[in-house]
């Protein structure tokens, strides 16, 4: 999926098309929507998908999609830390489930914090992502949303994400850290992640 294809218009579709909540114009700035595309390229350990965020005020649209991957890494596929396999997020709306805090203790990130998510369980160690609906479960297990190393751009996702969404360059994340606590600032401390896949956009 290419980034040109990630716009106002393709993502307003998508999300009617699925009867997800859409954040538009609000009195304050930066009423987000914070989102990421699991694509259809099927290879592990690779970021291959797209993260981002967008807003409306004053009539424009501001859109900003980055790579990074909504699946686990190759690591973590092989070396299960739940006895019921690795966490896969599940495609969807998790509203006001997620909010800035420390990621892991160690620097702040947008994290599930005020929810539960639902996640596939792969526990075949086949290396191969397995959505099956059958494995789904419901809970609070730290689907957070982080940079992989914080040296600017990460090759592999190996062991930076156990069922994760995280950002290829951490200075695409920076970025995105300002913006959402711009939000928070102006909307409180709450937000609505959406994880579409690319069929979504067709």
């Amino acid at each position: 999926m290419k980034k040109s294809t990630i716009n106002a218009a393709s993502m307003q579709a998508a999300a009617k098309r699925k009867n997800y909540a859409w954040f538009e114009e609000g009195t304050k700035n930066y009423n987000l929507n914070l989102f990421g595309i699991r694509t259809d390229d099927p290879a592990v350990d690779v970021f291959n998908d797209w993260l981002g965020l967008a807003w409306k005020f004053k009539g424009e649209w501001h859109i900003r999609a980055y790579p990074g991957t909504t699946d686990p890494g190759a690591h973590w596929l092989q070396n299960l830390l739940n006895p019921s396999g690795c966490a896969i997020l599940v495609p969807g709306q998790y509203k006001g489930v997620y909010g800035l805090r420390l990621h892991r203790g160690i620097y702040e990130a947008m994290c599930q914090t005020w929810g539960p998510v639902r996640v596939f369980r792969d526990g075949n160690k086949d290396n191969e992502l397995d959505f099956d609906s059958s494995t789904i479960m419901t809970g609070d297990y730290g689907i957070n949303i982080h940079h992989a190393s914080s040296g600017g751009i990460t090759q592999k996702v190996g062991r930076f994400s156990a069922g994760c969404q995280v950002f290829q360059d951490s200075r695409d994340f920076d970025y995105c850290r300002e913006i959402w606590r711009k939000s928070r600032a102006n909307y409180g401390n709450k937000f609505t992640y959406t994880l579409f896949e690319e069929a979504d956009f067709h």
